[in-house]
């Protein structure tokens, strides 16, 4: 937590710890500050951590850092929580990530207990800058998602063009459940967030259960967007 509350500054961060007997408490920039929020159980601050959470950012360290990254990683592939970019943060000279993936792959992909698919659901960088411009690609078209009744909604930071709306619906085709992706605009239901009224929007019936099929369309549509 110190390291991503540092690099933002206390203005721009608030903190999730929790009260361990052997743990000092809070990094001292943010020791102090309201924003500080203290659990007792491990489960509520992951809660908390992830529901606030646009990125995630996992370095190498202990239990802690598994059972957050697994926790955030879960919740992505089953859908329980928005799309966002992870990046793994491999440091100089090392292969701690590179030799989690090889794990995932070899003893949870080739068990069939993951799909291909989920693997696009982090990735593995190797320097700040590169971490950084992941995230801001990943928010670099698109914006955000909302179920309305049985469609889903895709806020974007620009519109497409019909060719590709027809490309869309074309590649990923399996996750559409009826109908067809269309541009449309805001739908009543979305009145409660004015200041998004004017994106552009994508909108189709989506099969459920299909996560990280949902995460690759994303990059596609920001693929997409470096092209308009």
């Amino acid at each position: 937590m110190r390291a991503g509350i540092e690099g933002a500054g206390a203005k721009n961060s608030f903190g999730v710890s929790i009260l361990l007997p052997f743990e000092k408490g809070p990094a001292k920039v943010i020791q102090d500050d309201p924003k500080v929020m203290n659990f007792r159980y491990f489960f509520t601050r992951k809660v908390f951590f992830v529901m606030e959470a646009d990125a995630v950012a996992l370095f190498p360290g202990g239990f802690g850092t598994h059972d957050e990254g697994f926790e955030v990683l879960t919740l992505l592939q089953t859908g329980k929580a928005p799309p966002m970019p992870v990046v793994l943060m491999e440091l100089p000279g090392e292969r701690y990530w590179e030799t989690w993936d090889r794990f995932v792959r070899e003893q949870l992909l080739a068990r069939g207990f993951i799909s291909q698919d989920d693997l696009s659901l982090y990735r593995i960088v190797r320097s700040p800058d590169e971490a950084a411009a992941w995230i801001a690609s990943y928010y670099s078209t698109y914006h955000s998602m909302r179920q309305v009744g049985n469609r889903l909604v895709i806020r974007l930071e620009r519109e497409l063009s019909d060719a590709q709306v027809a490309q869309l619906n074309e590649k990923f085709r399996d996750l559409i459940a009826s109908g067809k992706i269309s541009k449309i605009s805001a739908l009543g239901e979305e009145n409660d967030e004015p200041e998004l009224r004017v994106k552009p929007r994508i909108a189709f019936v989506s099969r459920k259960g299909r996560a990280a099929r949902l995460h690759q369309m994303i990059l596609a549509i920001n693929e997409m967007g470096r092209m308009v």
